[in-house]
């Protein structure tokens, strides 16, 4: 199979144009849709106007929620549809995942009333929560001090 450095050449400053459009919708932080001018990209990345719908196409491969436009002389990304960055240093199905072993782990170390009180009182969890867990073996415990108050932590 022929490999065309022309065509390698083309893909390359087409995927830095894609790639300057994604991190700048990414990064915006106004109001609307982001705008990125064609003739700018076409400037600086040395392309063809002609290859602007193919830029498009890239831009909503590389990330498919976004709602990409061309109309008139603008690549326009629209705000709302774009992930806003997470407060937690991973992904949720991830931080799932570590949560899920910390609750096997306390589980693991720990038993009856003990348990309930660490699950309740010191992470917090309400009634309904530690049902959902998996922890049925605690219903037992669910009469204990009412919601409103602020319980006592023993240790």
């Amino acid at each position: 199979m022929n490999h065309y450095k022309c065509l390698a050449d083309l893909e390359k400053r087409l995927s830095d144009a894609a790639g300057e459009v994604v991190s700048g919708a990414l990064n915006y932080d106004g109001y609307g849709p982001y705008h990125a001018l064609v003739d700018d990209l076409v400037e600086v990345h040395k392309l063809d106007e002609a290859y602007v719908p193919l830029l498009a196409d890239m831009i909503r491969e590389r990330v498919p929620m976004m709602d990409v436009e061309v109309i008139n002389n603008e690549i326009m990304v629209q705000r709302d549809q774009l992930p806003g960055p997470s407060p937690l240093p991973f992904q949720p199905d991830r931080m799932e995942h570590l949560l899920d072993k910390a609750l096997d782990w306390i589980g693991e170390h720990e038993r009856g009333s003990d348990l309930y009180d660490t699950l309740r009182n010191m992470i917090g969890m309400e009634d309904d929560e530690i049902l959902a867990a998996g922890f049925e073996c605690l219903e037992k415990y669910f009469d204990g001090p009412d919601t409103d108050e602020n319980p006592v932590i023993s240790m």
